[in-house]
């Protein structure tokens, strides 16, 4: 089961996108326990250098081949933070619809990246790659390698027991670098955490919110009145002297 050739986004539209100056892809995977994952992809390129290139979007992504991603998978135009491109959207598709023929599995840039279920984990193999001769700064100048940006998310449904990534919580973070060839590996519980970080916080909120109405009970409850005297105005006289009787 393939999580798709990631480098295929960078593939055919990568020298394009590099010569038009600072370009970025992001992607997002959540992996659910039934065997679906759901998320993202973001090609872009920073705005201002593609209108120095003479080039609108359309023109800049005719190369990319988009046509066998995989089920339901949508594509809708990108523009976020001064960057300008297309995101890729899909939702619940399954693990075994992630071939490696799909447009999300890499070509040209390391390993078929896969996310396979082996009974209650699930595990990650792969690498991107770039340390090709496109990558090393003689066929695109070095200036603009070096404004390139890459990173893969993945986050799982549990623990994360291993991975060559930077761990945080459930997810998993790669962030390749040019001259470099990055093994994507991960290990992580396909059976979902028994707590998560929003249950904790409203777990602490909620025990905040009662100590402080215990607080307020205890400071501002009310303390009943001394007695005023015996009942019909008649005067107490201490039991000393009150004489003995025969």
């Amino acid at each position: 089961m393939h999580t798709g050739r990631v480098g295929r986004l960078l593939g055919s539209a990568a020298l394009a996108l590099l010569l038009a100056g600072c370009f970025k892809v992001d992607m997002d995977v959540e992996v659910t326990p039934d065997n679906t994952v759901s998320g993202s992809a973001v090609v872009a390129v920073d705005e201002s250098l593609l209108q120095l290139s003479g080039q609108n979007v359309d023109q800049l992504f005719q190369g990319m081949d988009l046509s066998d991603l995989p089920p339901g998978a949508t594509v809708d135009a990108y523009s976020e933070d001064g960057f300008v491109g297309q995101e890729i959207t899909f939702e619940e598709v399954p693990l075994d619809s992630f071939t490696g023929d799909n447009a999300l599995s890499g070509t040209g840039t390391g390993d078929d990246l896969n996310i396979v279920r082996q009974g209650d984990e699930f595990h990650v193999t792969g690498a991107l790659d770039m340390s090709g001769e496109e990558f090393t700064g003689t066929e695109i100048p070095r200036q603009f390698l070096d404004t390139f940006e890459f990173r893969i998310s993945i986050t799982f449904p549990g623990e994360v027991k291993s991975a060559t990534g930077e761990i945080d919580g459930n997810t998993v973070t790669w962030q390749p670098r040019i001259g470099e060839n990055t093994p994507v590996e991960a290990v992580a519980s396909a059976i979902p955490s028994e707590s998560s970080p929003l249950l904790m916080i409203l777990l602490v909120a909620a025990g905040a919110l009662l100590l402080g109405a215990i607080a307020y009970l205890l400071t501002h409850r009310k303390v009943p009145a001394p007695a005023a005297g015996p009942i019909g105005g008649g005067t107490t006289v201490p039991v000393e002297g009150i004489p003995p009787t025969m």
